[in-house]
């Protein structure tokens, strides 16, 4: 049985620790507690970290998915193409991004995060430079596709992974601050691009967005390491051993993973990758059906057209608010109990807009309440199923793992839109969407439940 300190060193670390280098460590807090504490003490450093992931999220976030709400329109104006057609791009854009993320999480193994970090913006930078002067429908598309892919290297892959890094045993409750970026996204940058649109063209305010990267970009370049031992810091800001013996136990970490790396073959094999991925792309199944009917809903329930669009922008902050929230439960109850707790709540958001929207109920306390709820879980699961992967393929093992669960996610997450507008298109309602929304979540959660959340690594 092993002590509790050793259990966390394992779990930092995410290799067997049994070498005769690593006794001494051992001894001198085998009778230390491990902290459940949800207090965000991370140091200045990892401050910083949290910091620049938020950033990366925020704007990811808008460049391929929030932005499109107001960007598609303006090229349509601008150069009269379609806007089915260039919609029907960005799904394409999609798909291919979710073969990118595989290769760009292999990267990650291979040359360290902050190198695909590094890559990612200057390639996404690049784009958004010369993104408002393209003339052609190609020249559009090829874009898309660089920034759904990179955006999601510099995004989910290289946000999330960092994270793992610097926080193995907080990476719920750091993971919890920094998916606060993808909330930020809707509620601050989208408007503002809004506004540099309306106030000067597309051409400036793509620019200016490439700016802003290139600043993140020299910030990586000059002060961002993916790893805390380079930076000289502590993982999780944890100073219950000295910096040599964590750069000691960091080196020693490296080279057990060159000798006993994850494969494709090997993820393929194990069944908590297949889980995560599934419970995770259900949820965000549900999430899609309530997220893209939301507005929508709410006027067939009543409501006018600035009166949804406001109750969406409320959601919006509280899911602002959640984010945290969702990161303190993870890091109180464990992330497999706090994502039972998040297929309920999604569950909940379900059946109250699929009661709204029967008009069994004339009332407006039904889709508010829903309206709160949907609010409260935006991006939860964004933060889940990064916890989720770090948790069980430990540090070293999250880059590999996360790219192949990332893929199970964005497939279902697909699907659910075909669903959408096929449920839509027979039934003319919304009532069947959400009770579909109710019944993912209730599958999700059965599936958890048989989820072995210990450390593959750290138990062998």
């Amino acid at each position: 049985m092993d002590h509790p300190k050793r259990q966390t060193l394992r779990m930092i670390f995410s290799v067997p620790l049994r070498e005769k280098e690593k006794k001494n460590i051992m001894k001198k807090t085998e009778n230390t507690p491990i902290s459940k504490s949800a207090n965000s003490n991370f140091g200045p450093w990892g401050w910083f970290i949290i910091l620049f992931a938020l950033l990366s999220f925020m704007f990811a976030g808008n460049l391929i998915v929030d932005g499109l709400n107001i960007t598609v329109a303006a090229f349509t104006e601008l150069r009269g193409w379609e806007s089915g057609v260039l919609l029907s791009c960005s799904t394409v854009a999609g798909l291919v991004a979710i073969v990118g993320c595989v290769i760009l999480s292999n990267c990650v193994c291979r040359f360290g995060v902050k190198a695909v970090y590094c890559v990612s913006l200057a390639v996404v930078c690049c784009c958004c430079m010369v993104w408002g002067s393209v003339t052609q429908l190609w020249q559009y598309i090829l874009i898309l596709i660089l920034v759904n892919v990179f955006g999601n290297g510099f995004g989910f892959v290289g946000g999330t992974a960092i994270l793992a890094n610097w926080f193995p045993q907080k990476k719920g409750l750091a993971m919890g601050w920094a998916t606060i970026g993808f909330q930020a996204s809707a509620v601050a940058l989208l408007p503002a691009f809004q506004w540099l649109l309306e106030r000067y063209n597309l051409k400036v305010a793509y620019r200016l967005m490439g700016l802003c990267l290139l600043a993140l970009l020299m910030v990586c370049l000059f002060l961002v390491k993916g790893d805390p031992e380079d930076r000289g810091c502590a993982p999780d800001n944890d100073w219950s051993h000295s910096l040599e013996e964590y750069q000691q136990l960091h080196r020693a970490a490296l080279k057990q993973e060159k000798t006993h790396r994850w494969t494709t073959l090997r993820l393929l094999k194990t069944k908590q990758m297949w889980q995560i991925g599934l419970v995770n792309g259900l949820v965000q199944m549900a999430i899609t059906v309530l997220i893209v009917q939301f507005i929508p809903n709410l006027i067939n329930c009543g409501f006018s057209a600035n009166a949804a669009t406001l109750i969406y922008s409320v959601a919006s902050v509280i899911g602002a608010i959640g984010s945290y929230l969702w990161g303190v439960l993870d890091q109180k109850i464990g992330v497999k109990k706090a994502t039972v707790w998040m297929c309920v709540f999604h569950g909940v958001a379900g059946a109250l807009f699929a009661l709204a929207s029967s008009g069994l109920f004339a009332t407006p306390v039904l889709p508010i309440l829903g309206a709160f709820v949907v609010g409260s879980i935006l991006g939860v699961s964004s933060n889940y199923v990064g916890s989720f992967t770090a948790t069980v393929f430990g540090r070293y093992g999250y880059a590999k793992a996360f790219g192949m669960v990332y893929m199970i996610v964005c497939g279902l997450r697909s699907i659910g839109y075909v669903l959408i507008g096929a449920l839509s298109a027979v039934t003319g309602s919304y009532t069947l969407s959400y009770v579909l929304a109710g019944v993912l979540s209730i599958v999700a959660l059965g599936m958890t439940l048989f989820i072995d959340e210990r450390c593959i690594e750290c138990n062998e």
